[in-house]
């Protein structure tokens, strides 16, 4: 007796789940996609972990590109990425999403010892998607690593904030400066505040 329909939907859905979890690659978009390449024109990143890819990422942050894609590699910074201020006070840091290829493979790494982040007493964020309280809808980072570097005792992973509709999937803060100055390398701010 050959399968109901059911049973081989069932068994192309199972199929499928079992091929993009396998993937080695990560997540890719085809190259009609609209999707901002950070490694493709005009940014031109150059994720090797030697070259400065600051001004590039916040290139297409700031054109306030809805998704801005990290093909695998080690995007090295030397500032703050900003979300894009947008041209009026309402599109102001949001409905941004910063999307790596895969967890493991994308890293955007803070260069050691770094000017303006190596006091703890004022720390600096990595990332930062806006400021509270404030509408920041569909704010997202999704499947990359930050890393802080050696030497910046005063960096802040990630300062994220989103309302209503976002999040951070798949996102590793690493701090090589912990060891070190365990007390300022990664932290978090509550999201949701009562207002007086």
């Amino acid at each position: 007796m050959p399968p109901s329909p059911l049973a081989l939907v069932l068994i192309w859905i199972l199929a499928g789940i079992q091929l993009v979890s396998a993937a080695p690659l990560g997540i890719t978009f085809p190259a009609d996609a609209g999707v901002a390449d950070v490694t493709q024109a005009p940014y031109h990143a150059v994720p090797d972990g030697k070259t400065d890819c600051t001004a590039a990422i916040q290139k297409a942050l700031d054109e306030k590109r809805s998704l801005i894609y990290l093909p695998n590699g080690t995007y090295l910074v030397s500032d703050t990425l900003r979300w894009g201020a947008g041209k009026s006070k309402g599109s102001a840091w949001k409905r941004q999403i910063l999307q790596g290829q895969s967890e493991n493979g994308v890293t955007i790494k803070l260069a050691d010892t770094t000017s303006g982040f190596n006091d703890a007493a004022q720390p600096k964020p990595v990332i930062w998607t806006g400021q509270a309280p404030a509408q920041r809808f569909r704010n997202g980072i999704r499947n990359l690593t930050v890393e802080t570097g050696k030497g910046n005792a005063g960096a802040i992973g990630v300062q994220f904030i989103a309302n209503n509709q976002g999040g951070m999937h798949h996102v590793t803060l690493r701090s090589r400066a912990m060891a070190a100055a365990p007390s300022g390398s990664i932290s978090a701010t509550p999201m949701n505040r009562d207002r007086a």
